[in-house]
């Protein structure tokens, strides 16, 4: 776990790993495998980690924080036979660097702003006005499992002459390009101080869209018991309590600031679910069908392979597909309230607000979570509308939250008030061999550390023009990009 409190290449993944060990601040170099030991997955994962760190650094300190060769990531405000475009704009194909991290744009012809295979638009992302906008590029690692592998209508992971088993999973580069009005000009983002440029586009980011990663920060324990001072004689209560060794999950499901304890604000506080298995337990889904009596009926392709990675009355699951993965939804968790073993069909408790996992092209999920409520009282869980639990901020001994088996969490109060994130999500290995979580600091005294991931990359790529009629206009000297040639030229 590094001590910047990020782990890895800080993407979004939900896959059943042991743990995630890269930690940037031990500069190691690489992973020596010896002979005749135990293979574990997380000396593989560090191995990867270890030469993306090193890429991604290398690339970063050459180029900056954004540029590119040639005409990669262009903005076009005309078709090909010269006509302006309404309301949209075309994105050429190419190379960017943003962050050292290497986009591509692989298409053979340009990409329309509304077509973009990773960014389906929002009302909010739209041209919908005349104006200035600033057109940028969102760049993040997405997860994906054999259940996703849908690019290019030709999956890969899995090998079907396992009949059946799930091996290793994937990281995807995702390159979103979006805008922003803005009141921002050519000569604030392009001057002769770069670093100066970006940190202004940062900030512009950060007033309209509030893309800053969440600001809030959490602390993980095994349970120690009330009175217990003598290290010698240890309490069977507080410790992990686990049958089994787990790579818990907490994530932010409903974004916002900490709950005060009001009924009033309950609507607009942040909330969070969690995982005993990494949010890796999901079902694919063959057919949704919602109800008018306010039930969701879900046909699945199993029930999982055991009773562990199953599915139980009262277990709490969210509905996600890749438009919901791609836009960071947050959408209500439903509540399943019977089980049809025999047909794979499930009824859940409640309703999406949205059209989220009706379309089998998008690979739709049911995704379990175990988080579930108890006496607040004593560390329980109130378990919000949403279906996620309140999430609010504690600093004294006694304002743990319980999770199960003897795993706390407490969000600790920062000097200002903290802005959680969904999709900022917390891991937290437990172990057996010790009864206790691998987690920075004493157990009496456990760090409070910012959220492992998802980190994302931004850079700004052109300012264009609306005019009332819906005519974009992508002026060449409003070029965001920072451009350099081969070395050989």
């Amino acid at each position: 776990m590094s001590n910047n409190g990020h782990v890895g290449t800080q993407g979004e993944f939900r896959g059943d790993f042991t743990r995630d060990t890269f930690d940037p601040s031990k500069h190691f170099s690489r992973v020596l495998m010896q002979q005749g030991r135990v293979q574990l997955d997380a000396d593989w994962n560090e191995q990867t980690s270890i030469l993306l760190h090193y890429l991604h650094t290398l690339a970063a300190g050459l180029i900056g924080p954004h540029g590119g060769p040639g005409d990669g990531f262009k903005i076009q405000d005309k078709d090909k036979d010269n006509k302006p475009y309404t309301r949209k704009f075309a994105i050429s194909p190419g190379h960017y660097y943003v962050g050292g991290v290497l986009c591509e744009n692989a298409s053979t012809e340009p990409v329309l702003y509304d077509s973009q295979t990773d960014f389906r638009l929002e009302d909010e992302d739209k041209l919908s006005a005349d104006g200035n906008y600033l057109v940028y590029l969102d760049v993040w690692e997405r997860h994906v499992n054999c259940l996703q592998d849908f690019y290019d209508d030709n999956p890969s992971i899995c090998e079907v002459a396992l009949k059946g088993p799930d091996t290793a999973t994937r990281a995807r580069i995702v390159w979103q390009v979006k805008v922003l009005e803005t009141s921002l000009v050519i000569g604030d983002l392009k001057t002769k101080n770069p670093d100066s440029d970006y940190q202004k586009f940062l900030a512009e980011l950060n007033v309209k869209k509030l893309v800053k990663p969440g600001t809030g920060q959490l602390r993980a324990r095994a349970k120690k018991a009330e009175g217990q001072d003598d290290a010698c004689c240890i309490s069977p209560e507080s410790r992990y309590r686990g049958a089994e060794n787990q790579l818990y999950r907490v994530e932010i499901h409903r974004a916002g600031g900490a709950w005060d304890g009001k009924d009033g604000t309950k609507s607009s506080a942040a909330t969070f679910k969690w995982s005993r298995e990494n949010a890796s337990v999901a079902f694919p889904v063959r057919k949704l069908v919602t109800s008018s009596d306010g039930t969701t009926t879900v046909s699945l392709e199993s029930l999982g392979r055991d009773a562990l990675y199953s599915l139980k009355e009262g277990d709490w699951i969210e509905i996600v597909d890749d438009d919901y993965i791609l836009q960071n939804g947050s959408e209500p968790l439903l509540q399943v309230d019977t089980i049809n073993r025999d047909d794979n069909e499930v009824t859940l408790k409640g309703t999406t607000k949205s059209q989220v996992g009706e379309n089998p092209a998008k690979h739709p999920l049911l995704r379990r979570w175990d988080h579930k409520g108890g006496d607040p009282k004593s560390g329980g869980l109130t378990i919000d509308d949403d279906g996620a639990a309140l999430l609010h901020e504690e600093s004294n001994d006694k304002g743990w939250l319980n999770l199960e088996n003897g795993i706390q969490i407490q969000f600790p109060p920062q000097t200002t008030t903290a802005n959680y994130r969904t999709g900022d999500y917390w891991l937290i290995p437990a172990r057996v061999a010790t009864g206790d979580v691998e987690w920075p600091g004493t157990v009496d005294k456990p760090e409070s550390r910012p959220p492992h991931g998802i980190q994302h990359y931004y850079a700004p790529l052109w300012i264009v023009s609306v005019k009332p009629s819906g005519e974009v206009t992508a002026d060449p000297g409003d070029d965001c990009r920072r451009k350099f040639g081969p070395l050989t030229s």
